[in-house]
């Protein structure tokens, strides 16, 4: 049965936040930017505590650690306990939506399934900004399978082989192969589980539905996120939603406008590129993804409309960057 995206709202409604003492908390799904949006929120958190050494002291870390625990070396540097977080809040591909901010509304999405842990609930980690970054599903897919860890020959995440959970058809076949990882039904919807179940990006028990999807859909109406067919003006956006004021906004525009134009990390080769461009495949994908792909296209329209929403926002920085960047963002022409 074909499932058909369900129409984004118009006024979707990301808060402008500013805080200091607030940490971040990075949605980070598998495979779409997530290690650089690591590092933008990072970024906005240390500009927000007015800290100047800030990021140059998660630079020295070899590891982020959310607690502020040092290493010797770190200790040898003279860096003090409790310093940043030189890695945002969050466990490796859980979405972990319970620890958002209430002023994002995701407890009335989820009906108020949504809650904390009791024990230690005061702590900074349990109480987040968030944000998120997305790319095209194929694509994602697609990356997922060139490099170590996210894949059936590489596997970090015991989906196992034949996977644990099966496959989402009753095909007998088994081969290790491009086509049966996209109908295994761990790697598949992997946006829409983890946004609309608030679960663990490849658990293959967990089988999302159109309910998932319009959850899903919701939270993106509710927590800014940056889409990779467009970094750089992704990322100004991004300098919008954690700011009020324009001058916060250009200032801190200038910080993400850096990590934007960086190259992002990913696996390009010949392998890459041809199954990128297969025509065939990218249909049995979305084939098995029909929820990611409908996601994905809600996405691109909430993200659309906070950018012209925006753009007339006077005390934006938004609008000097169009001025001097013109042209229709990618995600929407």
């Amino acid at each position: 049965m074909l499932i058909f995206a369900l129409a984004a709202t118009a006024h979707a409604a990301w808060p402008r936040l500013e805080t200091g003492a607030t940490w971040y908390r990075a949605v980070h799904v598998p495979k779409s930017g997530g290690t650089t949006h690591d590092r933008a929120l990072v970024a906005v958190y240390c500009f927000h505590a007015g800290q100047d050494t800030c990021m140059r002291q998660c630079h020295v870390k070899k590891k982020g650690r959310i607690r502020g625990e040092l290493s010797n070396i770190d200790k040898a540097r003279g860096l003090q306990p409790g310093g940043p977080p030189c890695k945002p809040g969050g466990s490796a591909h859980r979405a972990s939506l319970q620890f958002c901010l209430d002023v994002y509304g995701l407890r009335d999405v989820y009906g108020g399934a949504l809650t904390r842990r009791v024990r230690n609930a005061s702590r900074p980690e349990f109480h987040t900004a968030c944000s998120t970054a997305l790319r095209d599903p194929y694509e994602r897919a697609v990356s997922g399978w060139c490099y170590r860890g996210h894949h059936p020959g590489s596997d970090f995440f015991r989906v196992g082989w034949p996977p644990v959970h099966g496959f989402l058809d009753d095909n007998t076949d088994v081969e290790m192969s491009f086509e049966n990882y996209l109908r295994t039904k761990a790697y598949a919807d992997v946006y829409t589980r983890m946004l609309g179940n608030n679960g663990r990006a490849y658990d293959g028990a967990a089988v999302p539905d159109h309910n998932a999807l319009e959850r899903a859909t919701r939270v993106l109406q509710r927590i800014p996120f940056a889409l990779l067919a467009d970094m750089e003006r992704s990322y100004v956006l991004i300098a919008h939603a954690f700011s009020r004021s324009k001058a916060a906004c250009t200032r801190l525009r200038r910080r993400l406008l850096p990590l934007a134009r960086s190259r992002v990390r990913d696996n390009r080769s010949e392998k890459h590129d041809q199954l990128l461009n297969d025509a065939r495949r990218r249909a049995l994908f979305e084939r098995y993804n029909r929820l990611d792909v409908a996601l994905y296209r809600n996405a691109t329209q909430i993200w659309c409309a906070e950018w012209y929403k925006a753009l007339r926002d006077r005390e934006s920085c938004v609008r000097t960057y169009a001025h001097a960047h013109h042209g229709t963002p990618s995600p929407c022409s």
